[in-house]
């Protein structure tokens, strides 16, 4: 059995023992033109062992009247795609040709669409089963500045990221009863 940990804020409606019963609450796909979708479909969110980031989701989205809801997820090997790790980007860009052969998305689709149309296309084999539980990603969005480390390699600069925006995705499939919560902010 595996582990991740991870933060979830939310607006403080309906007080802790409902934020505790029900969190973290789910991001549904809008099929509008226009709409602002969840990066990696439908689900529920959590930032991967970043509390500071859930603290200024809350401050920014919540008019700093939030909670911070911590959430230990326990999954088994093949739950999760990892979208961090090249062997789980190589698996999910052959679903996406497959998908593309099929008729059925554009080489360049969201990432968050691709899988809508693959859980989609599970669901209605009458299988109900999703090949993951949970996706994993690292986050960028243009015009964010980030905390950047500068080091030399050689005469050449190089830099990394010291504090990436990873999110993992929980989608229905997986219980919330077997989430582990409990609210770390405020005390």
């Amino acid at each position: 059995m595996r582990e991740i940990i991870g933060y979830h804020a939310c607006r403080k409606n309906g007080g802790e023992a409902f934020v505790l019963a029900n969190g973290p609450f789910l991001s549904k796909v809008q099929y509008k033109a226009n709409s602002r979708n969840p990066s990696l479909g439908s689900g529920r969110y959590i930032w991967d062992e970043n509390l500071p980031q859930a603290h200024k989701w809350g401050r920014i989205h919540y008019n700093d009247e939030y909670f911070v809801l911590k959430v230990t997820i326990s999954y088994e090997e093949g739950d999760l795609l990892d979208l961090c790790q090249r062997s789980d980007i190589a698996q999910y860009q052959r679903i996406v040709e497959q998908l593309v052969k099929m008729g059925k998305a554009a080489e360049d689709e969201p990432v968050g669409m691709v899988i809508e149309t693959a859980r989609r296309l599970v669901t209605a084999t009458g299988t109900n089963s999703f090949l993951w539980r949970l996706v994993r990603c690292e986050e960028r969005k243009p015009g964010i500045q980030r905390l950047w480390q500068r080091f030399r390699t050689f005469k050449n600069p190089g830099f990394f990221e010291m504090d990436p925006l990873v999110i993992v995705c929980v989608f229905l499939t997986y219980p919330l009863s077997s989430l582990h919560r409990e609210i770390v902010y405020p005390k």
